[in-house]
């Protein structure tokens, strides 16, 4: 039930989260052109809800979101919104080792797979029937561990479809 003080046109049409304050031109449009592919569909917690297939709302809820919980924690931090394109790459090339680990890193071994000489019983893990080393850079990274649950629970595929992904924006998008 929505509370008397919320007023409905400050709740997105489709979550009913809050929108942001101070909504920027992107957003308003992605509403407007959502608003034409949906129905009115009051609810108690929303009674200017709109229903429209996930697929055609899932990025205005996104871009809402991002808007709301996101830049307003990045422009805490003092992150700049613009990228200067001229020091991309020197940022790349000083992160190259650490993003090559990543990228080779499999983030698990498989069965039977040899290890390493040396290395102590207690360093390996068997998750799903895998063999996989801890501490890796996946394995490091609460948000990989997060969606590797997702995975075991509910399967590749409904994690990676539009509504698991629409479920994990945040864990996509860390920083």
């Amino acid at each position: 039930m929505i509370s008397p003080d919320v007023d409905p046109q400050s709740l997105c049409p489709y979550c009913d989260m809050p929108l942001p304050t101070a909504p920027s031109v992107h957003l308003l449009s992605l509403l407007v052109s959502t608003r034409k592919k949906s129905k009115p569909d009051p609810r108690p917690s929303n009674p200017l809800g709109l229903k429209a297939p996930m697929s055609v709302f899932v990025t205005a809820c996104q871009r809402h979101r991002f808007e709301s919980q996101i830049l307003p924690e990045a422009e805490r931090k003092g992150w700049p919104k613009t990228v200067d394109w001229k020091a991309v790459a020197n940022r790349v090339l000083n992160m190259k080792a650490a993003l090559e680990a990543l990228v080779n890193d499999s983030g698990d071994m498989a069965k039977g797979a040899i290890r390493d000489a040396g290395r102590e019983e207690d360093e390996w893990e068997v998750p799903y029937g895998r063999r996989k080393r801890k501490n890796g850079p996946k394995e490091s990274s609460i948000f990989w561990n997060e969606v590797m649950e997702e995975v075991k629970q509910k399967g590749s595929r409904a994690v990676a479809g539009v509504r698991g992904q629409f479920e994990n924006f945040e864990k996509a998008q860390p920083g």
